[in-house]
C-alpha cells in the first residue's frame, strides 16, 4: 500500500504503487489511444518529482523511482503528436520550444536522480519509439524485456530525435554508432539494444517487474558506493540543461521545415502505432477469465 503523502495527490495520466520494504516508487503511465507525453501527463509527473523531493528532505520514502508503462504492449510514443502537428501548421515556434523544454526538464531530472539521490529505472515492457525511447534511457538504468521494439522513427519523417537521444546514447555507445542508430529508422529489439549497450539488463517476456525488484535488491546492497560512481560518471561525462535544450532548439527549428509529405508519412507510422495498441489491449483483454 503506498503511503499517505502520495495519495494526495491528484493524477489522471499516472498510477502509482510503493513497495515499502525497497522504498521504490511505481509510476505507470497511461493515456488513451496510446501513452504519450501529453501537457497533462507533463504536469503530473512534475507534480509526483516535487512530492517525492518534498517527501524526501522530511522523511527519505523514496531510494528508487520506477517508470512503466500503463498500457499493454506499448512503454510510449513520445511527443503529442496533436500538439506538434498544430505548432508546425501555424509556425508557433515558441509553443512547441516550451513543450519541449518541459520534457527535457523531466529527464533532466531523472538523469541527476532528481537531486535527491534517487536512482531511476525506466521498465520497458512494451515498444518505445522516438521520444518515448528517449525518456527512459533519461533514466540512470534500463530495463527491458527482450521481445520489445525499440528505435527512432523520426528520419522516416525527414526528422531527427531532439528530446535528448544523442546525449543519453552518447553515454552508452560510441558516437559513430548513434548516427547509424539515428539515420537507419528502424526498430531493433531489445536484446538488440543490450547487445549494443544501450539497455542494462534484459528480462524475458512477462519478468520485467521481477528484473526490477532483482536490481533493486542488489544496488541497495552497495547503495552508497553506487551513487557515487554514477555521480562519477556524470562528472567525468557531464550532461546539461544546457546542451539538451540547445539541441532541442535545433530540433524546434528543423520541425518548421516540415512538408506536407513528411507530416502524412509521420501520421501513418503514429497511427499504425495507434492500431497495433488497440490489438494488443484487445489480445490481453480477451484472456482475462
Amino acid at each position: 500500500m503506498i503511503k499517505s503523502h502520495f495519495l494526495n495527490l491528484e493524477l489522471d495520466e499516472l498510477d502509482l504503487d510503493y513497495d515499502r520494504t525497497r522504498r521504490a516508487l511505481w509510476f505507470y503511465m497511461k493515456g488513451e489511444p496510446v501513452p504519450c507525453f501529453t501537457v497533462t501527463i507533463l504536469k503530473e509527473i512534475n507534480k509526483l518529482f516535487d512530492s517525492i523531493r518534498q517527501s524526501n528532505k522530511a522523511l527519505r520514502q523514496v531510494d528508487y523511482l520506477v517508470a512503466a508503462s500503463g498500457q499493454p504492449g506499448m512503454y510510449n510514443l513520445g511527443g503529442d503528436l496533436k500538439l506538434f502537428r498544430h505548432c508546425v501548421a501555424t509556425r508557433d515556434q515558441d509553443t512547441l520550444r516550451a513543450y519541449a523544454y518541459s520534457c527535457l526538464d523531466l529527464g533532466y531530472a531523472c538523469t541527476t536522480m532528481l537531486e535527491q539521490d534517487v536512482t531511476t529505472i525506466a521498465l520497458i515492457e512494451g515498444n518505445a519509439l522516438g521520444g518515448g525511447l528517449e525518456a527512459a534511457l533519461s533514466c540512470n538504468v534500463v530495463i527491458a524485456e527482450k521481445n520489445v521494439r525499440l528505435g527512432f522513427p523520426e528520419i522516416l519523417f525527414n526528422l531527427f530525435p531532439g528530446m535528448g537521444a544523442y546525449t543519453y546514447l552518447r553515454h552508452r555507445i560510441h558516437v559513430s554508432e548513434i548516427e547509424k542508430l539515428l539515420i537507419s529508422g528502424r526498430n531493433y529489439t531489445a536484446s538488440e539494444f543490450h547487445e549494443m549497450g544501450i539497455v542494462d539488463i534484459l528480462a524475458d517476456e512477462g519478468e520485467g517487474h521481477l528484473a526490477v525488484d532483482d536490481f533493486i535488491d542488489n544496488h541497495s546492497k552497495q547503495r552508497n558506493g553506487r551513487l557515487a560512481i554514477h555521480k562519477a560518471k556524470l562528472l567525468s561525462h557531464p550532461i546539461t540543461l544546457e546542451e539538451l535544450r540547445n539541441i532541442a532548439d535545433l530540433w524546434v527549428e528543423s520541425a518548421m521545415k516540415l512538408d506536407d509529405k513528411s507530416l502524412r508519412v509521420m501520421d501513418r507510422l503514429f497511427k499504425a502505432q495507434i492500431h497495433r495498441t488497440a490489438s494488443l489491449i484487445k489480445g490481453n483483454l480477451s484472456k482475462v477469465p
